[in-house]
């Protein structure tokens, strides 16, 4: 039976808390003497999980820690050092951490050696131009997911529908109003991670049922949870969440079983082999309804919180995901 090692885990955690830059899987495979096919199921666990964040860069992948609120990386195209400027003043440095480039060809450079999380972009440059600029990252697979924003003085419709056509996110006439920019920067790198991690769900769902000896699914959800926000308010309703999530995981670690956080209210185990783990899940989490009410009668609330268990076989659960986050 092949599962999840809390302690193979915890080595890979460890060892990237050690590497800044990040580490690639072959690098963590030798580092903590594991083979890398088993270290590669268990990077993207910990990524589905949110606790490691991925970025290609060249031929490569590198993992890295993950740090909620760590600044997103823009890169800002411009031959005109006024309007770089001014781009740059429109994106707060404690948010953003931005680089420039004065032609196309630096920003080919640029997005290789500085990976940014977006791109905003002018057309009209000597050289390469913005239009084969995108054109270019869009077609090269290491590239082609970073958002590109086109900010040109070109205010025709052509210019536009070309810019589009070519795989850029959002288009943006000069002059432009700087708090529009960076909420449709804001917007765009949200769209981003949001896709990305649907992506990634589905990848690893797929990746855990074939490469272990997985027999069935367990699906876990959260009930009720927007009445009791209504009711106790945001702060105690996160509170909530994450308290329920820590009682699957600890039971899921205690049996090694595979456990993915779908969302804040929806979470999947994988089983290889006959257990009482729904059952001591939904015992567990009965013990813990009275604290979550602040002492009040819950026998006179309705729609108290539940938690929902459905098993799947593994091909449901794959087509569920996939019509879930596709």
């Amino acid at each position: 039976m092949t599962t999840l090692n809390p302690e193979i885990s915890k080595k890979i955690i460890n060892y990237l808390k050690t590497r800044s830059d990040g580490a690639t899987s072959s690098e963590i495979s030798e580092k903590i003497n594991h083979n890398r096919i088993t270290v590669t199921k268990y990077l993207h666990v910990l990524e589905a999980n949110q606790k490691l964040t991925s970025k290609r860069i060249a031929q490569g992948v590198f993992y890295k820690i993950n740090k909620p609120g760590s600044k997103k990386r823009i890169l800002v195209v411009d031959d005109e050092p006024h309007i770089v400027n001014l781009i740059k003043f429109s994106l707060p440095d404690e948010i953003y951490t931005t680089y420039e480039a004065f032609s196309g060809l630096e920003a080919m450079e640029k997005v290789f050696t500085e990976n940014p999380d977006l791109i905003i972009l002018d057309l009209m440059m000597p050289g390469i131009d913005g239009f084969e600029v995108c054109k270019r990252l869009k077609e090269n697979p290491n590239t082609c997911e970073i958002p590109i924003v086109i900010l040109s003085a070109k205010t025709q419709l052509q210019s536009k529908i070309k810019g589009v056509s070519l795989g850029a996110e959002d288009y943006i006439t000069k002059p432009f109003d700087p708090v529009e920019l960076e909420a449709r920067v804001k917007r765009l790198l949200l769209n981003t991670e949001e896709n990305g991690r649907q992506k990634l769900i589905v990848n690893q769902v797929s990746q855990i049922i074939d490469t272990n000896n997985i027999t069935q699914t367990t699906t876990l959800t959260i009930k009720n949870i927007e009445k009791y926000s209504k009711k106790y308010g945001t702060r105690k309703t996160n509170a909530l969440t994450k308290l329920i999530y820590r009682l699957i995981l600890q039971q899921a670690e205690t049996q090694r079983v595979p456990l993915l956080r779908l969302s804040n209210k929806e979470f999947m185990l994988f089983i290889t082999e006959e257990n009482n783990l729904s059952k001591e899940i939904k015992e567990e989490f009965k013990k813990i309804i009275p604290f979550l009410y602040n002492g009040d009668n819950t026998k006179k609330i309705n729609s108290l919180i539940e938690l929902e268990i459905s098993n799947m076989s593994t091909k449901q659960a794959k087509q569920f995901i996939e019509k879930k986050y596709t």
